[in-house]
C-alpha cells in the first residue's frame, strides 16, 4: 500500500522514482507474494459484503460457499449470523468498501507498468485449495465494488480504478489471450435483481466472469445523475474485449443474449431519462455503447460460437428499431443521412422489420420460429456498409484520467490514515 501511494505523489507533475521501479521489478518470488496479498485482501473486502447480505445460490453447500469466501477451513464452525433490515443493510453497503481497498492503487500502478506482474497476477493459481485464485478473488470483489458502486463517490472511484486495470489486461493480446484460455471459479456478486444466469460448468474462462461483471455494472447502477466515468470505462473495456475475440476468432460459450439483453436495456434507460441525463454529458455513453453494439454486430460471426446467439442480436435489434432511432435524435449522434455507427444499427433493424412485415402481409401472425428464420434469410439481403468513422481504439493513456487519478489517490490516502489508526489503537 504504501509503495502504491508513493509511486502517485506527484506523478503527473514530476519524474516518480517508485513509478520507474514498478517497471523494472522483475523478481517473480516477490510478485508471487504481492499477487498473493492482493488476493487475501480481496477476499477479505468481499467477505465483508456477504457478511452484509448473504447471496450464496440456493444448493449450494456450506463447505463450498465458504471455500468461496476464502474461508473453507470454517465450515461448520459457526452459526449463521442474524438476518439484518433492509435498512441496517443500507448503511452498511454505504461503508464498503473496507479501507483495504486503497492496496488497489498498488495493484494498477504495477499492472499499468509491468507485463510481467499482470501475467503473474491473471496466470498464478491459487496457493491454498480453500482459496480462490488471485485473479478469480480480484475479480469477484470487483463485481461486489461494482454492483454497489451507485452508493458512495468513494465506491465509484474504486470501482472507477478496478475497470482501469481491466482496460490496460484487456489491450495487451497476450494477456486477453490468458484471459480466454485461463479457467476458474468466480463467484460473482447476486445481492441485487437482475440477476445473470449462473455458469453452466463451476470453472469458466476469465474473460466470461468479465463480461458477467460489466453487464451487472451497467445494470446494477442506473440512475438519473448516471456515473459517467464509470460507464464509459466499462464500455471501453467491452470494447477491447471483443475486439480481441473478433480479431482472434476465439469463440466462447457463454450466455451472449444477457449481454445484448443488457446493452439494450441500457438503450432504453438513456431514452427514458434522456434531458436529465445530456446535461451530464452522458452523449459520450451513449456514443461508446452505440460503438459497443455496432462492433458486436459487424463482428460477431468471429467470436460467437453459435448462430443462435448472432440471430438473437439480429432480433433484439429489430424489437429496438424505434429506440435506437430515439437515442440518435435525443444525444445528437448523427444527423438521419450520416454514414454513422447509430445509423447501421438502426439501417438493420428497419431491414429486418420491412422483411417481417413483407411476411406478415401473407401470413398476420408469425411464430418466434417463423420470425428467427426469416432473420436468417434476411443475411442474404442484408447490406451493411462499412463504417467509415471508426478509428482503431486509443490505447491507454493515463494522462487522459489525471483528475479520476488523484480523487482516487487522496481516497486512498484516507483509507490508509484509518488503517494506521486502527493498528496503532491495537496495539495500545
Amino acid at each position: 500500500m504504501l509503495t502504491g501511494l508513493l509511486a502517485n505523489y506527484n506523478k503527473f507533475e514530476m519524474h516518480n522514482q517508485y513509478r520507474v521501479r514498478f517497471a523494472d521489478f522483475v523478481n517473480d518470488e516477490t510478485m508471487t507474494r504481492v499477487v498473493e496479498s492482493v488476493a487475501w485482501t480481496c477476499t477479505l473486502l468481499r467477505s465483508k459484503y456477504i457478511a452484509i447480505q448473504d447471496d450464496t445460490p440456493v444448493g449450494w453447500s456450506v463447505a463450498g460457499t465458504l471455500s468461496y469466501v476464502g474461508l473453507g477451513a470454517l465450515a461448520g464452525a459457526k452459526p449463521a449470523a442474524p438476518a439484518l433490515t433492509e435498512e441496517q443493510q443500507r448503511e452498511l453497503f454505504n461503508e464498503q468498501p473496507g479501507p483495504e481497498t486503497s492496496t488497489l492503487l498498488t495493484l494498477y500502478d504495477f499492472t499499468l507498468a509491468n507485463k510481467l506482474f499482470c501475467y503473474h497476477f491473471v496466470s498464478q493459481a491459487s496457493s491454498d485449495k480453500a482459496q480462490p485464485p488471485p485473479f478469480s478473488a480480484f475479480l469477484s470483489f470487483a463485481s461486489y465494488l461494482h454492483q454497489h458502486a451507485f452508493r458512495s463517490a468513494r465506491a465509484s472511484l474504486y470501482a472507477y480504478l478496478t475497470l482501469l486495470i481491466l482496460v490496460v489486461l484487456s489491450e495487451d493480446a497476450k494477456i486477453a489471450k490468458l484471459m480466454c484460455e485461463t479457467t476458474a471459479q468466480v463467484r460473482l456478486c447476486r445481492q441485487r435483481p437482475p440477476q445473470l444466469p449462473l455458469p453452466k460448468t463451476a470453472d469458466r474462462p476469465y474473460a466470461t466472469a468479465i463480461l458477467d461483471l460489466l453487464a451487472d455494472g451497467i445494470n446494477h447502477n442506473l440512475r438519473k445523475r448516471l456515473d459517467v466515468p464509470f460507464y464509459i470505462q466499462t464500455f471501453s473495456v467491452l470494447s477491447r474485449l471483443l475486439g480481441y475475440l473478433a480479431k482472434s476468432r476465439t469463440k466462447l460459450s457463454h450466455h451472449w443474449s444477457e449481454l445484448w439483453r443488457s446493452l439494450l436495456s441500457f438503450v432504453r434507460f438513456l431514452n427514458q431519462y434522456a434531458d436529465e441525463l445530456n446535461m451530464l454529458g452522458a452523449s459520450e455513453v451513449a456514443q461508446a455503447l452505440v460503438d459497443v453494439l455496432t462492433q458486436a454486430l459487424t463482428s460477431g460471426e468471429a467470436f460467437l460460437p453459435e448462430n443462435k446467439d448472432y440471430d438473437d442480436l439480429f432480433y433484439k435489434l429489430v424489437e429496438s428499431g424505434e429506440a435506437l432511432t430515439k437515442l440518435r435524435d435525443s444525444y445528437s449522434l448523427a444527423k438521419p443521412q450520416d454514414q454513422h455507427a447509430v445509423n447501421t444499427l438502426i439501417g438493420v433493424s428497419t431491414h429486418y422489420a420491412d422483411l417481417i412485415e413483407s411476411h406478415r402481409a401473407k401470413k398476420e401472425h408469425l411464430s418466434p420460429k417463423e420470425i428467427n428464420r426469416i432473420i436468417k434469410q434476411g443475411y442474404e439481403t442484408l447490406n451493411i456498409e462499412p463504417k467509415e468513422d471508426a478509428e482503431p481504439v486509443d490505447a491507454f493513456r493515463e494522462a487522459d484520467h489525471k483528475v479520476k487519478l488523484k480523487q482516487v489517490a487522496r481516497a486512498a490516502v484516507a483509507d490508509a490514515t484509518v488503517l494506521v489508526s486502527s493498528d496503532r489503537q491495537r496495539m495500545q
